[in-house]
């Protein structure tokens, strides 16, 4: 059983809902240097880790130019809540990259999906 399904069950036990934010990382230009990709998704990961509950989980997925980090929240109660961690995380992936100056080198697309436990048929 995958810790997926796992905690779609134990959601769907507690009459929480589950949300599985994904966010796309792009190079859009070659200046930046694979090890300074590397070292700005390296403190990315440093933040989303801070800024998410023990409980979440948080998987970073590299390509050649995107790269991408999934982050499953649990315990949920709306897609609202799901939506303000996503924001939450963009801006402070915002505010890194004004600190660096790199803004116009990386985008960001950020996709939510919310599961309320009535959704939940195979789990």
């Amino acid at each position: 059983m995958t810790e997926l399904t796992q905690k779609f069950k134990v959601e769907q036990r507690k009459g929480k809902s589950i949300a599985l934010l994904t966010l796309n990382f792009q190079v859009l230009q070659n200046s930046l240097t694979h090890a300074r990709t590397r070292e700005l998704l390296m403190e990315v990961n440093k933040i989303f880790r801070q800024r998410i509950r023990e409980s979440d989980s948080l998987v970073q997925i590299n390509d050649v130019n995107e790269h991408s980090f999934v982050v499953l929240l649990d315990n949920l109660h709306t897609l609202n809540n799901a939506q303000k961690i996503a924001n939450s995380l963009v801006e402070n992936f915002s505010e890194l990259l004004n600190s660096e100056e790199q803004d116009s080198l990386l985008d960001v697309n950020v996709h939510v999906d919310f599961v309320p436990q009535d959704d939940c048929q195979e789990c």
